[in-house]
């Protein structure tokens, strides 16, 4: 039996993601042929086998990445194409029994995928970490007309699938909302890249990690921190990422002492940096929660952070933020913003003998999942 791993990103620069995918790999390599196909400019067969003791037989067919998370929609669009031929390629090279293929990219990739098994008579299941085209069509001005016809297409390839894999109700909602008939659909959270951080002498401040985007609703954050520095506040920013805001990342850092920017950095580096903070903030555009799930939450809780979300009190992840007493949830003003980061100013600081209570999927635990989803289509 063979087994192809299809996602754009992967370890080691995919976080607690790309370390389950790999070891899903690694997992079903005990007993059965398995390929990854991903982009990446390190050589990832080397880097496994110098980890695994030489003894790694997965098939890496890697191709060179063209874009960064800060580079624009076009250069996204050229390289989505260039990955679907990539895989294509692969796909008649390895020629799996069964493939797993995740929105990582969206739409043409599953799309490849899922005509390669109609064709050749093979299995898939695919995982939906977001929902395209609606989420892309938040942030850029798509005609109605290819929005339906790339739901149209999108509700194929997921009725096609062997099994589906999603993230949350809501999700799954919104996917049998469209038109796909499988109300099976399997609910399966994403893993932190470890299971606690004991919390250490943590900085009375906020730290921020993952894309800064539109979407993350960086315009008000941004505000109202600039506005919230000017007037003497002392709370401690740290921003970890990149994207379409970096350049004003690096302004506010230059142009304040208690904000920093720290760029993109590997998982681990950004999770010893994450927890040297007792806030995590996790904004989100309210209308993306029917179509996504912010990554970010394994990580604050694996790091120790109390959580600031930003977004809708209706919404389903406001009101989990609240009802764990986790964290607290602001609405997306720059005028709340500035008033909770005074209340928080005005906290006295935590003792460092505490750890998370709360627990996320391990990098295990998703393996194995992934593994049992995989192992069923054959049977």
């Amino acid at each position: 039996m063979s087994y192809l791993i299809v996602s754009r990103d992967f370890w080691p620069n995919a976080a607690a993601i790309g370390d389950g995918l790999l070891c899903l790999a690694r997992q079903l390599a005990k007993t059965d042929k398995v390929s990854v196909v991903t982009m990446s400019r390190q050589n990832l067969a080397e880097l496994d086998n110098a980890e695994s003791g030489h003894t790694s037989s997965i098939s890496f067919l890697t191709a060179k990445p063209l874009t960064t998370s800060s580079s624009s929609i076009i250069f996204r669009i050229i390289e989505l194409i260039y990955f679907s031929i990539w895989l294509f390629v692969s796909l008649l090279r390895s020629s799996p029994s069964v493939v797993y293929v995740a929105t990582n990219p969206p739409l043409l990739v599953p799309f490849v995928v899922a005509v390669y098994c109609k064709i050749f008579r093979k299995k898939y299941v695919y995982h939906v970490q977001d929902i395209h085209p609606e989420a892309a069509s938040l942030l850029v001005n798509i005609p109605k007309f290819i929005v339906s016809g790339l739901k149209a297409i999108d509700a194929w390839v997921l009725n096609s699938a062997c099994k589906v894999v999603t993230l949350t109700e809501d999700m799954k909602t919104t996917l049998l909302g469209r038109g796909v008939s499988k109300a099976d659909i399997i609910l399966m959270e994403n893993p932190s890249a470890v299971s606690s951080v004991s919390c250490q002498t943590k900085t009375q401040g906020i730290v921020f990690s993952g894309n800064a985007g539109r979407l993350q609703l960086m315009g008000i954050v941004l505000d109202a921190i600039e506005q919230y520095l000017q007037a003497d506040g002392q709370l401690k920013f740290c921003f970890v990422g990149s994207g379409v805001y970096k350049e004003r990342l690096l302004e506010l850092s230059k142009r304040y002492k208690n904000f920093s920017y720290e760029g993109y950095v590997d998982g681990d580096t950004a999770l010893k940096i994450t927890s040297g903070y007792r806030w995590g903030l996790l904004p989100i555009l309210p209308a993306v929660l029917a179509y996504a799930y912010p990554s970010k939450i394994p990580a604050y809780i694996s790091a120790g952070c109390e959580i600031i979300s930003v977004t809708d009190h209706q919404t389903s992840l406001a009101k989990w933020v609240e009802s764990s007493g986790f964290g607290e949830n602001i609405e997306p003003s720059v005028e709340a913003l500035k008033m909770c980061f005074c209340n928080l100013e005005a906290l006295p600081p935590i003792k460092p003998d505490t750890t998370s209570t709360l627990s996320f999927a391990t990098i295990d635990d998703f393996a194995e999942n992934l593994y049992r989803i995989l192992k069923d289509c054959i049977n």
